[in-house]
């Protein structure tokens, strides 16, 4: 995964649509406990996980890198789990009584196990019930997820999962945008409403992502926070019950899309009035960058420690992409690139900030105020992989 290194990177693969490739971290030599031993293949095929066929085909995998999907398993005889006692969308309260099966033609089954929102929360033999107290779960919606573990020697599992409601149903809606879609980078606007509660959590994988204050209100969801593509938003209701506190009441989740950044559609240049290289600004000079990755481009011009500082250039996309630009800096720092600010999420660390680019050029124009020296500045830029960015990739007007 070295940028550079003369060899295909393993993600290579990933991209052409392979479910897991790995490769070493560093020269193996013709040391051959590194790799898996063709016995990869035997295990894969006898139903293990991705995962498991990789490390029970290495002796020594402490160089080697795997990426893909670990859970992928093509030739599993996954079982078909069924469960009576309880229907999918039910009321449920008080002790229920959940007894698992599999298909007659299945893998038999050595054990059942319960899980209440992703917590483990009872297990029985095969032919055994399980048993849900609904008495120790909060109001309103719940994820049971029924898992058959086979009497094999790869105790490989199938699954149930049940939607149902613990003891009453709660009165929520919720307005979303038009196609429940929103824009990355866009704050997203929605309405929701549940009876009878004080305030409503939106949660998205376990963290508050917006509050509506009362019953009814609006809130502001940071589409930054949640990433593109479909997110699960789960609403959480509370509501003072008097001397006994505040109970909980869920509600069953909604999807909201997130898309992509609009695509900018760059800018038409004369390449024959611009240099090579990237033009640095600072309060007391403007001098050109022509050669070598960022970091030695930037101490050749050596700013003076917390000074403000701009490089700005024209840059070439070589095909319409969602492109990405990586960024570690002590400081603030700001990107525009045709003019159009871009969001950069507020984190310690690596930044992420994608931009969406029409084949063609592009300028780049970028702000920093260090704190300190500039040292630490790592700017890297890509899409099928970022690289660092280097001063010969740009072109700038002549000084």
């Amino acid at each position: 995964m070295v940028e550079n290194g003369g060899q295909t990177p393993i993600s290579a693969f990933i991209r052409a649509g392979a479910g897991g490739s790995s490769g070493t971290v560093t020269e193996p030599y013709a040391v051959q406990a590194k790799f898996p031993t063709p016995f990869i293949h035997l295990y894969y095929a006898q139903g293990a996980t991705l995962a498991e066929a990789f490390y029970q085909s290495v002796a020594g995998p402490y160089q080697l890198l795997i990426i893909g999907d670990p859970v992928c398993r093509p030739w599993a005889r996954i079982p078909t789990v069924s469960v009576s006692g309880i229907a999918p969308e039910e009321v449920v309260k008080g002790v229920v009584s959940l007894r698992p099966a599999v298909k007659p033609d299945d893998p038999p089954a050595a054990r059942f196990e319960l899980f209440v929102d992703g917590r483990r929360q009872a297990a029985c033999p095969r032919g055994g019930e399980l048993k849900l107290d609904t008495a120790k779960l909060s109001l309103g919606y719940h994820e049971l997820r029924v898992i058959a573990v086979c009497a094999d020697s790869l105790e490989t599992q199938g699954q149930r999962v049940l939607p149902v409601y613990c003891n009453e149903v709660p009165r929520f809606s919720v307005a979303l945008p038009q196609g429940s879609k929103a824009q990355w980078g866009q704050r997203c606007e929605i309405s929701a409403e549940m009876a009878g509660v004080d305030r409503i959590e939106l949660r998205c994988g376990g963290e508050l992502v917006g509050t509506v204050a009362g019953s009814k209100g609006s809130a502001a969801l940071d589409t930054q926070r949640l990433g593109m593509g479909m997110v699960l938003i789960h609403p959480v209701g509370f509501r003072s019950t008097g001397n006994i506190g505040v109970s909980v009441v869920s509600a069953k989740p909604f999807e909201l899309t997130i898309e992509p950044p609009d695509v900018l559609k760059g800018k038409a240049v004369e390449a024959k009035t611009l240099a090579k290289g990237l033009l640095f600004r600072a309060a007391d000079r403007t001098l050109t960058l022509d050669a070598g990755a960022l970091p030695q481009a930037l101490a050749k011009a050596a700013p003076k420690p917390n000074q403000p500082f701009t490089l700005e250039g024209y840059f070439d996309a070589p095909t319409q992409d969602l492109y990405q630009f990586q960024l570690r800096f002590s400081g603030k720092a700001s990107f525009e690139v045709d003019s159009v600010a871009l969001h950069r999420p507020a984190t310690q660390g690596w930044s992420f900030i994608p931009v969406h680019l029409a084949r063609g050029s592009h300028h780049l124009k970028a702000a920093f105020e260090p704190v300190g020296n500039t040292a630490d500045l790592d700017l890297r830029f890509g899409n099928q992989g970022a690289q660092t960015v280097k001063a010969e990739q740009f072109k700038c007007p002549p000084r």
